[in-house]
Order: C-alpha cells, then sequence, then structure tokens
C-alpha cells in the first residue's frame, strides 16, 4: 500500500514538474518601448457608419417626441461621395411646416451622430447644423403615406457646403410642442363610466 501511495505521489510530482516547466518555456518575450512623441492628432478621413448613424438618428428620437405624425424613417449614406440620405414617410395630414421641422432634427440628430465617430466634424446647435454638412451633400425626402412613388411634401438635394434653408433651433419647437401637449392632457376630462 505504501508503495502504491509513493508510486502515485511521484506521478502527480512529475505531472506539475512537467505543467511547469511547459508553462515556462510559453511565456512571450514582447519587447515594448515608451514613445516620446505620441501622435495625438485627430484622425481625419474615416469612413463614417451610416448604420450607427440610422440606429443614433432613431435612438435620439425616442418614444416620446413631438415628431408623432413620422410614420418611417431611414437613413443612410456613403462615404465617395460624401452624401447623407434621409427618407421618411409621414401621416396624410402632416404640414409642409411639419415636414421642415421634423427635416431640421433629422439633420442634427445626423451631424451630432456622425460628429461621434469622426473628431473632424462637429454637430448642430440652435444656430447651426455644425459642419457636417461642408463636406456631405443631403438628399432628403418626406413624403405623405398615401403620396404616389416620386411625390414629397418635402424634398431637399443640397449639395455639400450649399445653404440649408431650415430652422437648426428644434429646441424652440419641441419644447412648445411638450407644452401644449401638457396643456391639452391637463385639460382633458375623463368620464367615468355612467
Amino acid at each position: 500500500m505504501k508503495d502504491r501511495a509513493r508510486h502515485i505521489a511521484k506521478l502527480v510530482f512529475a505531472a506539475m514538474g512537467l505543467s511547469a516547466l511547459l508553462m515556462t518555456g510559453c511565456v512571450p518575450q514582447e519587447r515594448t518601448s515608451v514613445r516620446l512623441d505620441p501622435d495625438l492628432s485627430a484622425q481625419t478621413g474615416l469612413d463614417i457608419d451610416f448604420v450607427q448613424v440610422h440606429n443614433d438618428v432613431i435612438d435620439a428620437f425616442g418614444d416620446d417626441n413631438p415628431y408623432v405624425f413620422i410614420t418611417n424613417l431611414y437613413i443612410d449614406g456613403t462615404n465617395d461621395p460624401k452624401v447623407l440620405n434621409v427618407t421618411a414617410t409621414c401621416l396624410d395630414e402632416a404640414t409642409v411646416e411639419d415636414a421642415e421641422h421634423f427635416a431640421a432634427a433629422a439633420l442634427r440628430r445626423a451631424s451630432d451622430a456622425i460628429a461621434v465617430q469622426s473628431n473632424e466634424y462637429t454637430g448642430g446647435d440652435q444656430q447651426s447644423f455644425g459642419n457636417v454638412y461642408d463636406s456631405f451633400a443631403i438628399k432628403l425626402s418626406v413624403s405623405k403615406d398615401s403620396a404616389p412613388e416620386g411625390e414629397f411634401l418635402l424634398y431637399l438635394d443640397i449639395p455639400a457646403g450649399g445653404e440649408i434653408e431650415l430652422d437648426p433651433d428644434i429646441e424652440s419647437y419641441e419644447e412648445s410642442w411638450f407644452d401644449q401637449r401638457s396643456m391639452i392632457l391637463n385639460n382633458t376630462v375623463y368620464r367615468s363610466g355612467d
């Protein structure tokens, strides 16, 4: 019995020694160096991921937004040539003014999403749409749900650097919509079942 226990102990120690030997032979011998002049400059010329832009814009609109008349939204684009495409459909009751407010919001949110991906661009604010559209052309269309194909409530085809004749101050529109909605909800009288 003692011999058997010694034999098992020898096998265990041999296995441990062999595995320790194998592990020390597999240690990588990487050499690192410190770079005294790292490149911290902004990377330019990066390709924009338009699937991510689409998802970011959809997320930015969220569930509780004033553009309830928009029934469908799709955003894509190309990096060469630089073009942003925004295609939306809306309820038949929507007006041109509604479509213009929505277009401004979509362009602001798209420029913010592009600026997140590449720091050579700046997002928009209440005074401008940022510098994204200095480089990217815009093709934007909003059509009514029942409109025949090719008939648009609003259509923009603006070359890169062209003037965007929309108001970038979407905050004022959105705040007034929320105020009106709150007022309507506060003044709504609900009747209990008689």
